[in-house]
Order: C-alpha cells, then sequence, then structure tokens
C-alpha cells in the first residue's frame, strides 16, 4: 500500500505543478499565498514579454523589399509602400496570406501547396492587418504559418522558403 500513497503524491505533485502553466487559471481561486503570487508573477513575466517583443517590431527598420500578396478576395485599393495585391498565384508572388486558427495552421488547399512549392511566405491575416494599421511592411516571422490540420506543426513553409532563399 505504502506504494500506491507513493504514486498518488507524485501525481499530485504533478498536477499542481502543470496547472500554475495553465493560463486559464483565475488567481482567486489558488488555494494560497504562494500560489497566488507565483501566477501574477506569470501574468507579469508574459506581459513583459509581450511588450519587448512589441517594442522589437515597432524598432525594426521598414522593410524596403517589393512584395506581391496573394489574398484571395481582398481589394486591392491601399497604398501601402512596396506592397502589391494579385489576383493569381504566379512565381512572382513573394507572400500568401491564408486565415488561421490561434497556432497559425491553416487548411490544407492549392494555395497553401503552391506557397511551398514556390517558396513564399505563408502568413497569417493579422499580418496584413498590421501591415495595413501601421502603412509599411511589418516583420513576417511571428507570423508564419506553421503547419496544416492533415500533418500538424510541421514548419514545412519556413522549410521551404529558407530552402529557396539558399539556392538563391
Amino acid at each position: 500500500m505504502p506504494n500506491i500513497q507513493i504514486i498518488i503524491d507524485e501525481f499530485i505533485k504533478l498536477k499542481q505543478e502543470y496547472q500554475v502553466d495553465d493560463p486559464f487559471i483565475d488567481p482567486a481561486s489558488s488555494s494560497t499565498e504562494e500560489d497566488k503570487t507565483l501566477i501574477t508573477s506569470l501574468d507579469i513575466k508574459k506581459a513583459q514579454a509581450r511588450a519587448a517583443l512589441q517594442a522589437q517590431e515597432n524598432s525594426l527598420p521598414v522593410q524596403e523589399k517589393e512584395c506581391r500578396i496573394l489574398k484571395k478576395g481582398h481589394k486591392p485599393e491601399l497604398n501601402i509602400p512596396n506592397m502589391t495585391f494579385v489576383d493569381k498565384m504566379n512565381t512572382e508572388v513573394t507572400h500568401i496570406v491564408l486565415p488561421a486558427d490561434k497556432h497559425n495552421i491553416v487548411d490544407r488547399s492549392l494555395t497553401y501547396y503552391l506557397g511551398i512549392l514556390y517558396g513564399c511566405f505563408i502568413v497569417n491575416e493579422q499580418w496584413l492587418e498590421n501591415c495595413i494599421k501601421r502603412g509599411h511592411i511589418i516583420p513576417e516571422s511571428r507570423y508564419e504559418i506553421s503547419g496544416d490540420r492533415e500533418m500538424g506543426r510541421t514548419g514545412a513553409p519556413e522549410k521551404a522558403r529558407k530552402n529557396k532563399e539558399a539556392k538563391v
């Protein structure tokens, strides 16, 4: 019987450890002051990391490269320097904008596969929205698609793009 108790105690420790990392924990529901303090400090660290990332993104120089963007149903009347919208996929397209979930995963589509084949940046819609808000092209890495629903997070778009860049 003591062996079972040891196992139970170990599971309880693991549960407590991973509950702290859960972003949906309400600090008010924590059992001890130590838990509340730990959760609050984690929230502060997350906020600081977000602020640092935002500051870094804002301090980056405006990109001067020419972007040809494929976005289904997009109105190309926007006047953003070095950004041109196209209706059809071709070898000149540099960016493809696709709807993605919160993990930057997309549905499989011909457009997605052509983007991988051509080594394009495949980014989520938030990238385009932020470019429009700021009036210039922003770095893509934070918005790059990480995979599709069938295969999961493969990193295929980034790998294909880097392969193309290495060959050029």
